[in-house]
């Protein structure tokens, strides 16, 4: 009986010792097959302190998949992607471990959204980009993160409409690009709604206005200029306002 049982147990221990050799081969079959193939080659640029600066597999003779690129203390500088040999997909820059950079290629060149961003990390601008150059509406931030600018862009160039904006969100500003030029149809804006206004430039001393889209150069002759402790006023409407005599212009906005 007891030669019985003893045979039993060697028996259930070696079924046991056999299933746990099993499952070590699987498991370390399984590694092996998921490891870069022995024949997988790289291509790799160095600094000449000898540190990695960029990375990316080969096949076949031509990158495919994520490269990287190294600051020459080995932070993080590029994540980029292949295909073809050429860059496709999205492009990551970083500094200081942050990203200052995102933006997306197709065959080496620019070609969908792009973001930009502070130090920070506050967004600072984005737009798309088509065949290289910028196209469509970019926008531009300020660092604190409000909406600072909109321009238009055709073909790399502003053009179109072109809006600024006050820290509150509402317009400032609104025109158009004409020439890589702001023409002279600009609105200004109070609470959101346009404005007439008026550009003051004295010249002889002689007071003239420049008023509205048109720039249209007037004079007033009511205008009188006032001497007071060295500084130097002008009054129109009955209102007394100080002059910078160096430029001898004052711009006056006057809401609805």
């Amino acid at each position: 009986m007891y030669k019985t049982f003893l045979l039993n147990y060697l028996t259930q221990m070696i079924k046991q010792i056999l299933f746990i050799t099993f499952l070590i081969f699987s498991t370390l079959s399984s590694c092996s097959s998921q490891a870069p193939k022995s024949d997988d080659k790289y291509y790799e640029e160095f600094y000449e302190n000898g540190k990695l600066k960029f990375k990316v597999r080969l096949i076949d003779g031509e990158k495919k998949g994520v490269g990287k690129t190294y600051f020459d203390n080995g932070d993080l500088k590029i994540e980029s992607n292949y295909k073809n040999d050429a860059l496709n997909g999205s492009f990551i820059q970083y500094f200081h471990g942050r990203i200052i950079k995102e933006v997306i290629y197709q065959n080496d060149t620019l070609n969908g959204y792009s973001k930009h961003y502070y130090p920070n990390e506050k967004l600072r601008e984005e737009g798309n980009y088509k065949a290289g150059l910028r196209d469509g509406v970019w926008k531009e931030y300020e660092e604190d993160g409000w909406l600072f600018y909109e321009n238009s862009y055709v073909k790399g160039e502003k053009k179109g409409a072109y809006t600024r904006y006050l820290p509150n969100g509402e317009i400032e500003i609104k025109g158009n690009w004409l020439n890589r030029m702001l023409d002279s149809s600009h609105t200004y804006y109070y609470n959101n709604e346009p404005y007439k206004w008026t550009f003051y430039k004295v010249r002889n001393d002689s007071l003239h206005i420049l008023s509205g889209p048109s720039f249209k150069d007037t004079q007033d002759p009511s205008f009188k200029i006032i001497k007071e402790e060295e500084e130097y006023y002008y009054e129109i409407n009955k209102k007394k306002r100080r002059l910078n005599w160096t430029t001898k212009e004052d711009f006056i906005s006057n809401p609805r």
